[in-house]
């Protein structure tokens, strides 16, 4: 018999005043134990092996029911996970033929499971109160990786796409969100992040995280080669209310610039720039609607205006540019721009400042997006140095007549130095 790897996720969502940990639990064919954190933004991920998973498993589905307890599916048996040792116990078994060899489960409460199997999409209610398994019939689209409940609807990872999963109406089942070319999400979830799956990228062996707004897909960590694959992930969260979202915009997710918080510290600004960026390659955003516009500010002391400005050279096509060579730069969707392309533009952006001399001393930009609701991110700021570099006198001697061929060569002084004439 075949055998399964338990990993165990635990995600830290932070307040202003608390941080709430929430625990994530995986499958994957080994039989070994990983907890994985990731931060409160989804920047990065850390994995500890914790143990030996001990349970007769097959990639047959892992799910939470509403009061914590962590399921498994394997043929026509449902096991009780110890999450803390992961031994297993029996407490289902489906009457002999009753169900084909399903590919994942999903818990909705009230004893009532749902199952998929894997290659013809065969949808079965399993009710383990009466013991009654109802062959619903099929999707038409087998199950890839899981089944997975989000704000009371099923979703489930299918060849092409995510799918909302109408268990009333089979032909009614939606493609919500198209794999994009080169993934195959396997396990899903949801996650703590606004509007978004926690999901495991099979060809990539990656965590992202795949918005059901927008599509986006946002990498959150590769794992390790001795890391197995995710076919099925759970966690609470499943049952949680997660209609809620706080609107967030954070120019350098793990704080690599040495900015805390939404912001970033940008690279010095001198005479010799052309020009700084103020974003950092992790920007993370999340959002309730569509993006619709982002504005770009040099704020606060601008002792070199007109003369210190913002500029964005080419970036997404479906993003328009307004502003570009000004002190306020606008981007707006121009229909079908994700939060990909908006950071796309934004890492685009750069300051300038062609006063001669420079007026030395701190400068901040300010970034802040608005959606198709009307909602409006948190401001982020980028921080920007502006350094006055030494002047140097340049002389070329006496004025010196060239003969005609004659080769001359002038000593400007200051070795290694640069000029422009």
């Amino acid at each position: 018999m075949s055998s399964k790897i338990l990993y165990v996720f635990q995600f830290c969502i932070f307040s202003t005043h608390c941080c709430l940990c929430q625990t994530y639990y995986g499958m994957a064919p080994s039989v070994e134990f990983y907890k994985i954190e990731l931060d409160d933004q989804a920047c990065s991920c850390a994995i500890e092996h914790i143990a030996s998973l001990d349970a007769p498993v097959s990639s047959n589905g892992l799910t939470f029911t509403p009061d914590s307890t962590l399921v498994l599916s394997n043929g026509g048996h449902l096991f009780e996970v110890d999450t803390l040792s992961g031994t297993s116990t029996l407490f289902f078994t489906a009457p002999p033929g009753s169900w084909q060899t399903i590919n994942s489960i999903v818990s909705v409460g009230n004893g009532i499971f749902y199952g998929i199997a894997d290659f013809n999409g065969a949808l079965y209610r399993i009710n383990i109160v009466s013991g009654i398994i109802t062959f619903l019939g099929s999707t038409g689209l087998p199950v890839t990786g899981d089944l997975t409940l989000f704000n009371g609807n099923i979703y489930y990872t299918s060849l092409f796409g995510i799918m909302l999963l109408d268990t009333n109406d089979l032909t009614n089942n939606q493609t919500i969100v198209p794999y994009h070319p080169g993934t195959l999400p396997l396990g899903i979830t949801p996650s703590h992040i606004c509007n978004s799956f926690l999901a495991y990228d099979g060809l990539n062996h990656q965590f992202v995280l795949i918005n059901i707004i927008d599509g986006a897909y946002t990498i959150i960590c590769n794992l390790p080669t001795e890391v197995d694959i995710f076919e099925h992930i759970s966690s609470m969260l499943e049952f949680a209310d997660l209609s809620d979202c706080e609107i967030t915009l954070d120019l350098d997710c793990n704080n690599s610039s040495g900015a805390t918080d939404a912001d970033y510290n940008s690279p010095d600004y001198n005479c010799l720039s052309p020009g700084v960026g103020i974003a950092d390659e992790d920007i993370r955003m999340s959002y309730d609607d569509i993006i619709t516009t982002m504005q770009i500010s040099v704020t606060g002391n601008v002792p070199d205006a007109p003369n210190e400005i913002l500029v964005l050279n080419g970036g997404p096509a479906n993003i328009d540019v307004d502003g570009s060579g000004t002190d306020i730069l606008t981007l707006t969707n121009a229909g079908g721009a994700k939060s990909t392309d908006f950071k796309d533009a934004l890492r685009l952006v750069l300051y300038r400042n062609t006063a001669i001399p420079l007026t030395p001393g701190p400068r901040t930009v300010e970034v802040q997006f608005t959606t198709a609701s009307g909602a409006m991110s948190n401001v982020a700021t980028a921080f920007i140095d502006v350094l006055e570099l030494p002047l140097l006198e340049v002389g070329l001697g006496p004025d010196i007549q060239a003969c005609e061929d004659e080769i001359i060569t002038l000593d400007a002084g200051h070795p290694g130095s640069s000029y422009t004439w």
